[in-house]
């Protein structure tokens, strides 16, 4: 879940400083980094991941929230923006 938090972080200042191509980029590292492997974990990555993605590609943000909520009327363009925790975007190890 630190990449998530990352990811929301990077996303964040990428938009503030109009770079949206390496917030696409960093989507991408995420995506490829994988689920995590507990179950409730899964859910909220995904959670996180729809609403990052809505600014980009709306309509699929939009269809993939649809699915994770099918009984609820709400739209991913009505959620609040994720917030990180700034503990989780420190790394503790450093490979040189």
């Amino acid at each position: 879940m630190k990449l998530v938090h990352k990811t929301i972080k990077k996303i964040e200042e990428d938009i503030e400083n109009y770079k949206f191509n390496t917030s696409i980029a960093q989507m991408m590292i995420l995506v490829n980094n994988g689920l995590p492997r507990d179950i409730e974990l899964q859910r909220e990555w995904r959670l996180v991941f729809a609403r990052i993605l809505n600014p980009f590609a709306p309509h699929l943000a939009e269809e993939l929230w649809e699915r994770m909520h099918k009984n609820s009327v709400t739209s991913v363009a009505l959620q609040t923006w994720p917030e990180f925790d700034p503990a989780m975007t420190i790394d503790d190890r450093v490979t040189i």
